[in-house]
């Protein structure tokens, strides 16, 4: 059970962005946070496990659901990737009921909640899901699932 995580091990705070007002300003957000665009539609960014692979269709896909505001946590999309605490593999069931392995990000940040970026990644190393969620820390416990794949050591 997690009880305390110490700040070294936590990302710093992240400033939260204004939502787009509609679809196209969405993109422009997700766009400029995330440094992919139609010109430069593919970014890879290296996690501790695995490269991903940040596609423009993947911020299209997300913009189209501007009224969830997805983009106000934009900013901690990279970092999350890039210094999670822990990875999880997990299975869970796709839309057309096939099992498949989903790794868990999860990622505190500083302050009283903690947020969790949960994605799916395809063999190509490209996103498939995303979904951010910010719990209490008794809450977090609940997305510790499935096999440890990694996990950050105080430095």
């Amino acid at each position: 059970m997690i009880k305390e995580i110490p700040e070294g091990l936590r990302l710093p705070v992240q400033p939260k962005l204004k939502a787009g007002a509609d679809k196209e300003e969405a993109e422009k957000i997700l766009s400029d946070v995330l440094g992919i665009s139609e010109q430069n539609p593919l970014r890879m960014i290296k996690t501790p496990l695995e490269s991903i692979a940040l596609r423009w269709e993947w911020v299209k896909y997300i913009a189209e659901k501007h009224s969830q505001h997805r983009e106000r946590q934009a900013a901690y999309i990279i970092p999350a990737l890039e210094d999670p605490l822990e990875i999880w593999q997990i299975v869970v069931k796709s839309l057309s009921g096939k099992r498949v392995l989903r790794h868990r990000y999860i990622c505190p940040v500083a302050g009283k909640k903690d947020l969790v970026v949960v994605l799916h990644v395809n063999k190509d190393g490209g996103i498939d899901f995303y979904n951010m969620m910010r719990k209490e820390m008794k809450g977090l416990d609940n997305q510790r699932v499935g096999e440890l794949l990694y996990i950050k050591r105080e430095k």
